[in-house]
């Protein structure tokens, strides 16, 4: 079993294993890949920062998810930016321990895909909570770092697409999403197939493309939560 937990560093010694063993993964069976018993089953973690790897330009002075919780300090201010259950989530607990917090919508409301009562009353229930709201922004433009020439004290200043400007931030959070963790077993030299986004495809009893290979969890998508695994 190639396997990981949904936080990223958390899976790296299984993540590693996995790697070793998707060398031979794809000629017919599992087993030729050193595994014990004549079936894998690939369920890797998700990354955050894979998800922002495509913008890191514009993601410099930032943090993921996964940096929120090597957080040592409690910031004054904080920027989230995405409007899925991550941002919302992350954004919502800082406001709730004293962080004066902003949350960054690229459309106008956070968890647009969900039921309408649902997202329209978290809406509501995250400016009752006193959480500034940006929206139809068009994401991120740029973050910039800026010393205070007395103090030394450093803070951000965020660039939105929309020319919206926000400053004096100590953290930003990019909560765009998680992507599936997989460069490292070399998939697309073997016969396991992928989706547009990295996602392993699986038919409905998880099995790929592979013979004898299965996947199930973060790795398939599309719901990137640890108990689906």
């Amino acid at each position: 079993t190639a396997a990981g937990s949904g936080g990223g560093g958390r899976g790296d010694t299984a993540l590693a294993r996995a790697a070793v063993a998707a060398r031979n993964i794809g000629g017919g069976h599992a087993a030729r890949a050193g595994l014990v018993g004549e079936r894998a089953a690939l369920h890797t973690p998700s990354d955050g920062l894979a998800a922002v790897a495509a913008g890191a330009a514009k993601r410099e002075h930032c943090i993921t998810s996964d940096g929120f919780f090597a957080l040592e300090e409690q910031p004054l201010s904080a920027v989230v930016v995405g409007g899925g259950y991550i941002a919302v989530e992350l954004a919502g607990v800082l406001q709730a321990l004293g962080t004066e917090t902003k949350l960054v919508l690229r459309k106008d409301m956070a968890l647009r895909s969900f039921d309408s009562l649902i997202k329209e009353t978290l809406d509501q229930e995250m400016l009752k909570q006193g959480i500034d709201i940006y929206r139809n922004t068009e994401g991120l433009e740029k973050v910039e770092e800026v010393v205070n020439s007395e103090t030394g004290e450093t803070t951000k200043t965020v660039y939105l697409k929309s020319g919206e400007i926000i400053e004096g931030v100590d953290v930003v959070i990019v909560a765009p999403g998680r992507a599936p963790l997989v460069e490292p077993l070399k998939l697309s030299n073997r016969d396991i197939l992928q989706s547009q986004t990295n996602h392993i495809v699986t038919n409905e009893y998880s099995e790929t493309s592979a013979e004898n290979v299965y996947a199930v969890g973060d790795v398939t998508g599309p719901i990137e939560l640890t108990p689906v695994a």
